[in-house]
């Protein structure tokens, strides 16, 4: 026993200023980090719409700096709205470190207790909030109390609100696991030259949902997930931007009703429902494109796409189908349903604890949001593949329907997109609806538009709707597509070689059939299509005058007569120049100047006369024009004056060469064949005009 006390009066010594025992006192050894610096940490200012360039590179958003120059959270969104494009925003790129590990044995407050002497018994609580600066989230209420490491661990918390003293935390403060420690902005960014030389490169991946229980995870992994709670459908693991992904209430099912988004891009949050979009508590009127500090909404056919400048692409269609497409600068940084993008389809259902899951159902439910207030759901049980029932006329029935996929007209993009399990989620949508065939065939249709989309993003387009099978109608001579146009044919693009032809993302909906153009909410053929001046609409075969030509309006555009026209000269003082080719230029000096000459047959020769305006003065003035045409030399002075072959002569004059007139008391008109003159008193200046015949052969 001897040495066990020796050891025990060790520890005593070791530790001579051990509390005295009144409180809740434990002893622990626990493990500490200390942290080095290896380079300090970096702020600049920055364009907000260079902002995703800037995160490739190290650097990320400091909303504190933020918060504090322009004023709270409704400051930065006043400063947004005055200063849009040119908003810029405080960045940082954080301390490079190193962190050393060593063990201390100390003495703390036992689990659940708190205070100067241990004896309080309540953490400090505060509430979650699934935003950086603890704003409610649209349609979301905190009320839920927790500590700060218990938000912060969470895959939805992002900042956390301290109920005592108010103050707001952003959970970047909290030091992240190893299993963050490598996020997004530290990812080294491929040159273009690298990506090419990488054969089958992926520059952007995309992960879909449909039909409200089907999932395509970034990867290419299909699953079925029926769960109608709140769900991360994807994030970065930076916490930059995040996707949730839950249920509106209808009268139907849960499982039939539509879905609903709340997006988080930066600071920015955004719902999605139905076909409205509200943007920081602003709703974005539907059907007109809408941009603001990098992120962009527009309406293509049945579809809202929203893009931000973080790489990331959302696609929906209002009800259940969904599309995420992030580029390959986000390569490993993506966590939810859509799994980790990779390019290995075997880690997709990675759950929210970093554990690979083999069940779908455990996966998805990992990935549940917890809110504040609970939601009316429970968590999903894990669905089989394909049909699952035991009737086999649903059986023969189902695969009937479903194995159209096999065959023409999809038949032609089974090279570049497997069908199988397209064909399973159309057998488990078919089956596992309740009600008549009609409505089975109807829960089908989204599958089938999914393969068909994905196909047109192959640019193998394929036209399957019939009538009686998945039929859609539209009005005013429109035609239904499962890959319309991003920039439709209207009339004001005909003749453009790349009318139509943006497909490279496909959305459903109606346009108009190849040949004809949009114009006015309908379809009309190129002969029938207006033409625009200045703004002004014109109606095929209208005509307007341009200068010396007839313009008619013909299959959109102004088809104009090839007359050559009249140009003009104009010297406005004695220093400033207008040219036959509107050239406007300057120049300074007292003395004669050859304003034109016909060099070719010397029929014509106008020289200017520029002397000082007074003796001693620096200024210039423009005192005569001199017209030399054929044998007549004419002479117009600033003071009205006219001199014909040295001899003042009244007005008006005319001889076989020219004519000369007073067109009123301050200007002089000067006329000859091809060529007329323009002398203004007033303000000396001459206006010269020259016809077509002396175009190319005119020095001015």
């Amino acid at each position: 026993m001897a040495p066990r006390l020796l050891v025990i009066g060790l520890v005593l010594q070791l530790l001579p200023q051990c509390p005295a025992p009144t409180g809740h006192w434990c002893e622990q050894t626990v493990e500490l980090s200390r942290v080095e610096v290896i380079s300090p940490r970096a702020e600049a200012q920055v364009p907000c719409a260079s902002l995703y360039h800037y995160k490739l590179n190290g650097w990320r958003l400091d909303q504190e700096k933020m918060r504090a120059v322009y004023g709270g959270d409704n400051g930065i969104s006043q400063y947004y709205t005055q200063s849009g494009p040119e908003a810029l925003c405080f960045v940082h790129k954080p301390a490079e470190t190193v962190t050393v590990m060593f063990n201390s044995t100390r003495y703390g407050c036992c689990a659940g207790y708190s205070g100067s002497q241990c004896t309080e018994g309540e953490s400090f609580l505060g509430r979650c909030y699934m935003t950086w600066n603890c704003q409610e989230f649209p349609g979301i209420s905190n009320i839920s109390l927790m500590v700060i490491e218990d938000c912060c661990v969470s895959s939805w918390g992002h900042s956390w609100r301290n109920i005592s003293s108010n103050y707001c935390f952003p959970c970047s403060h909290i030091v992240p696991s190893d299993a963050l420690s490598a996020p997004l902005l530290l990812t080294p960014r491929m040159s273009v030259g690298q990506r090419s030389s990488l054969r089958g490169y992926r520059f952007f991946a995309t992960c879909m949902t449909w039909s409200g229980f089907h999932f395509r995870t970034f990867d290419g992994k299909h699953f079925n997930f029926d769960g109608t709670c709140t769900y991360n459908m994807a994030s970065s693991v930076d916490g930059t931007w995040a996707i949730y992904l839950s249920t509106a209430e209808c009268s139907s099912s849960p499982k039939l009703c539509p879905k609903v988004l709340r997006i988080m891009l930066g600071l920015d949050l955004i719902l999605a429902h139905n076909q409205t979009v509200v943007i920081n508590g602003v709703t974005i009127t539907p059907g007109k494109p809408f941009y603001q500090n990098g992120v962009s909404v527009r309406w293509v056919g049945d579809f809202i796409f929203l893009e931000s400048g973080l790489g990331v692409r959302l696609k929906f269609d209002g009800d259940k189908i969904v599309s995420v497409t992030v580029s390959s600068e986000l390569k490993l940084s993506t966590q939810g349903l859509c799994g980790v993008y990779n390019d290995l389809a075997h880690d997709d259902f990675t759950t929210v604890t970093g554990s690979v899951s083999q069940i779908a159902a455990t996966f998805g439910n990992s990935w549940r949001i917890s809110l504040p207030e609970p939601e009316s759901c429970e968590e999903a049980s894990e669905l089989s593949s394909g049909c699952n029932s035991r009737d086999s006329h649903l059986q023969q029935l189902a695969q009937s329907m479903c194995s159209r996929l096999l065959s023409s007209p999809f038949s032609q993009c089974h090279t570049q997109i497997i069908p199988d399990s397209y064909v399973d989620a159309c057998l488990f949508a078919f089956c596992a609806h309740s009600g008549s065939e009609e409505d089975r065939t109807r829960m089908i249709c989204e599958t089938f538009t999914s393969y068909s989309q994905e196909c047109g993003e192959q640019h193998i387009f394929i036209e399957w709707r019939t009538p009686d099978f998945c039929g859609k109608t539209c009005s005013n001579e429109m035609i239904y597509s499962d890959c319309i146009s991003t920039c439709p044919a209207t009339c004001e693009t005909v003749g453009n070689p790349s009318e139509g032809s943006c497909r490279e993302e496909c959305a459903s909906g109606c346009e108009c059939p190849r040949g004809s153009y949009l114009e006015m909410g309908r379809c009309v053929k190129a002969e029938d299509c207006p033409c625009f001046h200045h703004g002004q609409k014109y109606r095929p075969g209208q005509t307007i005058r341009q200068r010396c030509n007839d313009c008619v309006c013909q299959r959109g555009h102004w088809e104009c007569t090839q007359n050559k026209c009249a140009a003009e000269c104009d010297v406005i003082g004695s220093q400033h120049y207008i040219t036959f080719d509107h050239k406007r230029y300057s120049f300074h000096g007292n003395c004669e100047y050859t304003l034109v000459e016909d060099y070719v047959d010397g029929k014509l020769l106008i020289v200017s006369e520029v002397v000082a305006c007074g003796a001693g003065s620096s200024l210039s003035c423009l005192k005569s024009i001199t017209v030399i045409i054929y044998k007549t030399i004419v002479k117009l002075q600033r003071t009205g004056d006219v001199n014909v072959n040295g001899q003042n002569i009244r007005l008006p004059f005319a001889n076989a060469d020219l004519s000369v007139y007073r067109a009123s008391s301050s200007s002089i008109v000067l006329q000859t064949f091809g060529a007329e003159l323009l002398w203004t008193l007033e303000f000396t200046a001459a206006h010269i005009i020259l016809q077509p015949v002396f175009a190319h052969r005119g020095l001015n």
